[in-house]
């Protein structure tokens, strides 16, 4: 599956239907200010004018710090306020996308670079937005990954089946932890979805 400069995909360029763009979001926008931030690499720019990624045709490559999670007022961890850095692209311009009328069976791509040690991989519905199933997969490797390696994680408190008949994006998460800040260095390339037993471009 191919796209753009710009990062975008058009569905007269893949056989699934696909119609998105890529995007990047991190944990700045609900900071607070005793809470440290996502640092976004100002050498990286997007097409969208954001820093921390850069995309040419069939390629996107990220750079930043995801921050240490602090230990809140209350007592308890901040992870919903320092969760980190994401990069992915929607399917259906945000609405719902139904891999099972296409016989997706998963996806598959090549991830160079060496931070983080594990990335995780969202499949994400417009039921799940915050609590996405994932997959984590350690860099640099060539990823092939059936939607059944995907779940909820254990904090979620009600965990269901992933509805691959609703997804709206797929995302590579840089997740934070509570020993030390999470340096980020990754490309993206060569995404591919999985075509029953075999793997289609």
């Amino acid at each position: 599956m191919s796209w753009d400069a710009n990062g975008r995909i058009e569905w007269s360029e893949n056989s699934f239907g696909v119609l998105g763009t890529w995007y990047t979001a991190d944990d700045c926008a609900n900071r607070t200010p005793e809470l440290d931030c996502t640092a976004r690499n100002r050498a990286f720019t997007g097409p969208d004018g954001q820093m921390g990624w850069q995309t040419s045709e069939n390629i996107v490559c990220t750079s930043g710090t995801a921050p240490k999670v602090a230990l809140k007022a209350d007592g308890t961890f901040a992870y919903a306020e320092q969760w980190g850095f994401l990069a992915g692209f929607t399917l259906n311009a945000g609405m719902p996308w139904n891999a099972n009328e296409r016989c997706v069976a998963g996806i598959q791509f090549d991830v160079s670079g060496f931070e983080p040690a594990i990335l995780r991989i969202n499949a994400v519905t417009l039921e799940t937005q915050g609590i996405a199933h994932f997959a984590e997969v350690a860099i640099p490797q060539s990823v092939v990954l059936p939607w059944s390696a995907f779940a909820q994680g254990s904090w979620v408190p009600v965990r269901t089946p992933l509805d691959t008949t609703q997804l709206t994006s797929i995302e590579m998460h840089v997740f934070t932890n509570t020993g030390s800040p999470t340096p980020f260095g990754f490309c993206v390339s060569n995404v591919r979805f999985l075509y029953t037993d075999t793997v289609a471009p």
